[in-house]
């Protein structure tokens, strides 16, 4: 089963490189999603069995929306995006 990713957003530069100390999501959201840009923006792959409706997640009435903002199915899929 296909379970590869796609960088949806820019080339994540190559070797090593100081990003600097993460931010604390819950204190500075917009600062730790800036740091978190510099990785790129990962994806599950079209296909890939994290996005397959086959494969259910459990239901958590809490979580409502996947990391892109979309409303979360009733089971969800595995991963943290909806298709």
């Amino acid at each position: 089963m296909n379970t590869e990713f796609v960088n949806k957003g820019f080339t994540p530069s190559t070797g090593i490189q100081d990003v600097g100390e993460c931010p604390d999501p819950d204190e500075n959201p917009n600062g730790y999603n800036e740091w978190m840009s510099q990785f790129g923006d990962w994806h599950p792959k079209e296909g890939s069995l994290l996005l397959n409706p086959r494969f259910k997640g459990t239901y958590d009435e809490s979580i409502t929306t996947d990391l892109d903002g979309n409303t979360r199915n009733d089971p969800p899929t595995l991963g943290c995006y909806e298709q």
